[in-house]
Order: structure tokens, then C-alpha cells, then sequence
């Protein structure tokens, strides 16, 4: 019996030092992953600073999400504080604890568009996989209206991979790098509204993509919530139906869409119009 009982703590105590190692090599692989530099194409934009474009750029950050994570005033704020993770959306502001102190016109671009830090690093949570496609003529209103922005103080802790969420990074749970996009985003100007099928499928690749796919059809989880649906049968409503579904959060058949899943509250803010064009794009599909 002792020698049973020997044997079982030995090995008891060999599988907890292989789990020690194990989980020790995948904290340094995700603390490596994290780290890691991206060598990111840029574009060369120019900050649009003419009045103009400071409102459209004011309104693109509204109806493009911004202000959903960064909050309306743009200051930032702490949006998870879990095990794995602590999650900041900054402050884009030049007051104190504000990214706009110092952060050049390239500096917001490669976070925007690209989805890194001015170092280089991933900045982990942050959808420029959408922001990508972005025009230059959009990005360079944002910018244009970031750097109009008043200094708000609002000190945040940083984004931060904890050590749960190295393990899973190292593991392969949880990609650092989902968001950075190397290659250099697209040039020109965006689409005019008034070009209905061009600005639809503009906006449709851009933003419903992102979580639909580029065929529309869905069917890849994006995280804990609801998998993301086909789309394509939108395109084949009224258009009427579908600006209403959009604008409230609920289908023609009185199914009340998934809000944090399904950014309706962002939509309300799109005029008829716009929502008319991505319907119009999703029909020809």
C-alpha cells in the first residue's frame, strides 16, 4: 500500500511539473506574441483640418462605432477587466492621460488602419480588420477631427494581456495579431452616397463583412454571443423594411436583434439614404 501510495504521489507530482513547464513555455510564447513588431504598409494621409471635414469627420466617428468604445467625448475608458485581460479604449484627447498629446497624423493612421501602436505592437482589441478598408478621404477626416479635439484629463491604466491571457495567446486561444493588417489600406476617396451601388458595397465590405464575412453568409463565431447570421436574405426586403430594421433593432417579423451584437444603436445615426445603398448593394448579390 505505501509503495502504491508512493508511486501515485510521484507521479501526481511529475504531471503538476509538466503542467508548471507547460504553462510556463506558453506564458513566454504569448508574452513573445504579444511583444512582437509589426512592419505595417502604411498609407499618406493628410489630416483634413478645414471645417468641412472636421463635422464629417466628427459624425464618421459616431457613425463608424468610435464613440461606442472611446465613449462620446472621446476621453476613453475601461471596457473589460477580466483574468485574461484588461481591456482600455484610450484617450484620444490631448489632455492629461490622452494619446492626443502626442500621438503624429501616421500615429493614429497605423492604429486606425492598420491596428497597431506606434511602436509597432498589436494593439489587440481593435477592429482596424474593417477600419482596413477605409478610404483616405475618411480617415483623413477622422484624423482631421481628432487633432480638433479639447484636452479632456482622463488617466487610464493600459491595455493589458495578463498572465491568463498570455497562456491562452501562447496556446493558440487567442490571437494577438487578429487585428493587424501589414499591407498598406486602400487609397482615393470614398464613395458619394448619391452612387448608390458603389458607396452600399463601400460601406457593406467595409463594416458588415467584419462580422458576416465577405460573402455576407456568416456562420463564424465571433466570440461569446450569438453567431453571426447570413445576410444575404436582407437584400430581398422592401427597402423600407429594411432602413425601419436597421434604425430599430427589429425584423419585419418582430424579432428583436442582438444590440451588442448587432450595432443598431450606431445605425439609427445612418441616414435613409446610406441605409438605402446598403441595401441596394446587398440586393444585386
Amino acid at each position: 500500500m505505501k509503495k502504491i501510495l508512493k508511486w501515485g504521489g510521484m507521479i501526481l507530482l511529475a504531471i503538476i511539473v509538466v503542467l508548471l513547464l507547460s504553462g510556463t513555455a506558453l506564458f513566454v510564447k504569448g508574452g513573445r506574441a504579444a511583444g512582437q513588431q509589426y512592419m505595417v504598409n502604411t498609407g499618406e494621409v493628410v489630416a483634413a483640418t478645414d471645417s468641412l471635414a472636421v463635422v464629417h469627420g466628427q459624425r464618421l466617428t459616431t457613425i463608424y462605432g468610435c464613440t461606442d468604445c472611446h465613449g462620446q467625448d472621446l476621453s476613453g475608458r475601461v471596457m473589460i477587466d477580466a483574468p485574461p485581460f484588461r481591456v482600455v479604449a484610450s484617450n484620444l484627447t490631448p489632455g492629461l492621460g490622452g494619446i492626443g498629446r502626442n500621438f503624429s497624423t501616421l500615429d493614429f493612421d497605423r492604429a486606425i488602419r492598420n491596428g497597431v501602436r506606434p511602436g509597432g505592437t498589436s494593439l489587440l482589441i481593435m477592429p482596424s480588420k474593417a477600419y482596413h478598408k477605409m478610404a483616405d478621404s475618411e480617415a483623413a477626416a477622422i484624423i482631421g477631427y481628432l487633432h480638433s479635439l479639447p484636452p479632456i484629463d482622463n488617466e487610464l491604466p493600459a491595455t493589458e494581456l495578463k498572465p491568463l491571457g498570455r497562456v491562452l495567446a501562447g496556446s493558440g486561444g487567442f490571437d494577438v495579431s487578429s487585428e493587424v493588417s501589414e499591407q498598406a489600406p486602400p487609397n482615393g476617396l470614398a464613395p458619394a452616397v448619391s452612387d448608390q451601388l458603389e458607396f452600399g458595397e463601400y460601406q457593406s465590405k467595409m463594416l458588415c463583412a467584419y462580422c458576416h464575412q465577405n460573402d455576407f453568409k456568416g456562420g463564424v463565431p465571433m466570440g461569446p454571443g450569438p453567431v453571426p447570421s447570413d445576410i444575404n436574405p436582407y437584400g430581398k426586403l422592401p427597402v423600407e423594411q429594411f432602413v425601419e430594421t436597421m434604425q430599430t433593432g427589429v425584423t419585419p417579423a418582430g424579432k428583436e436583434l442582438d444590440g451588442e451584437a448587432m450595432p443598431t444603436k450606431v445605425f439609427k445615426l445612418w441616414t435613409e439614404e446610406e441605409l438605402a445603398a446598403v441595401h441596394a448593394f446587398l440586393a444585386s448579390l
